[in-house]
């Protein structure tokens, strides 16, 4: 169910980009280099359909996507507006837009989903191999989002992205991306699980989402992520690291590419590229609104009264954290949890290091001594205390 919403969605994004090369100049060439720079054979491949020439613009007349083995035809009309040819030979294009894509199975032709209202500016289609990349902001926006068959129901009020880059003369200095799906509303087919939310009162899960991340070439990298869920709570998620220089980057890569089998041993290089990358801080925070209070109720009227009902959920919670064989993180973070439990408003876990932590020190002090983490890390738990500044 998730994977297939995922797939949708990349379909409205990822695949909108696909539908962003063509030239002005040359359509055929521009429809060449498109459908190289996005395919491998192993895997995916993008079909355009028939282009036309419209002034300064191309309309392509739907798609074809087909992705390990699945064959999605994407049927609508994209307008490509602003198309520049590079240097490199590949393409610049100011905007693609498209007033409604309906998602088809490829064997039945049926629709399974549709997406309205897209607009995506600032694409690149690569050119020459090996040659530059050329790096400019994008963003990317569309809705109502809607899956029509294949798994719940869906709707999507909006869903966005930015990317933002910015560049001293050719060199990355700094990177923003952010997203975001607002006013999702899921409806689950009936099952067991939607008779206990039913219970609860919950006939439908309503949600915003929106997630962010920074970087620039000091090495400092941060990640928020937010979950609001109508009527029933909130989660909040920031994450920092620091170490992540343009050279650590490129170690990673290294890293990666030995797993594939193409240069050095898989566990020398994964040490190397993790050297010198620590942890400045995290926190995750849950903010209730009503959710806590609905499963407690009904726990309480199967379970024989809300004390064993709340006794139920903090041995849910504590059992993959038990699972970790850390007692003093255990008994760290019990009483808070109890705490919540009894008096549902807010539960704040942070890591709060003295000194940013490598992940090396926290890979020794795990196989060393785990309870050592805790302070290594600087972690914390707190229960309905109100959002640190």
């Amino acid at each position: 169910m998730i994977k297939r919403l995922y797939q949708l969605v990349l379909a409205a994004s990822g695949l909108l980009f696909l539908v962003t090369t063509a030239s002005a100049l040359d359509v055929d060439a521009f429809v060449r280099r498109f459908e190289v720079s996005h395919a491998d054979e192993a895997t995916y491949s993008l079909a355009l359909g028939s282009v036309t020439s419209v002034g300064e613009t191309l309309v392509v007349d739907g798609m074809t996507f087909r992705y390990d083995g699945d064959t999605t035809l994407l049927d609508g009309l994209f307008t490509f507006s602003g198309i520049a040819i590079q240097p490199n030979r590949g393409y610049l294009v100011d905007s693609i837009t498209a007033p409604e894509i309906a998602f088809r199975d490829g064997a039945s032709g049926l629709a399974s989903a549709t997406l309205k209202d897209v607009r995506l500016t600032g694409f690149t289609v690569p050119g020459k191999p090996g040659s530059e990349v050329l790096i400019v902001p994008m963003t990317f926006r569309a809705g109502p989002f809607e899956l029509l068959s294949g798994g719940p129901e869906i709707r999507i009020g909006a869903m966005s992205w930015e990317f933002v880059p910015r560049l001293a003369g050719n060199d990355l200095v700094s990177l923003t991306f952010s997203g975001a799906v607002e006013t999702a509303e899921v409806v689950l087919p009936e099952s067991a699980l939607t008779v206990a939310l039913a219970a609860m009162g919950v006939e439908t899960i309503a949600f915003d989402y929106s997630d962010s991340f920074t970087w620039d070439d000091t090495g400092l990298f941060r990640v928020e992520t937010s979950l609001e869920m109508d009527d029933l709570g909130s989660l909040a998620a920031t994450t920092s690291f620091s170490g992540l220089t343009k050279a650590k980057l490129e170690q990673f890569q290294v890293a990666m590419d030995s797993l594939q089998g193409e240069a050095g041993d898989p566990a020398m290089a994964w040490m190397v590229a993790m050297v010198d990358l620590a942890i400045d801080n995290a926190e995750l925070r849950y903010e209730d609104a009503s959710l806590i209070g609905r499963l407690t109720d009904y726990l309480a009227t199967t379970q024989g009264g809300r004390e064993a009902a709340i006794a139920q959920i903090e041995a849910a919670i504590m059992e993959p954290l038990e699972a970790l064989d850390i007692a003093p993180l255990t008994a760290l973070i019990r009483p808070a949890l109890r705490e919540f439990l009894e008096e549902p408003s807010s539960l704040t876990l942070w890591l709060r290091p003295e000194v940013p932590t490598s992940l090396v020190s926290l890979q020794v002090a795990a196989m060393v001594n785990k309870a050592g983490l805790i302070p290594l890390l600087g972690i914390g738990v707190t229960a309905n205390q109100p959002r640190s500044p």
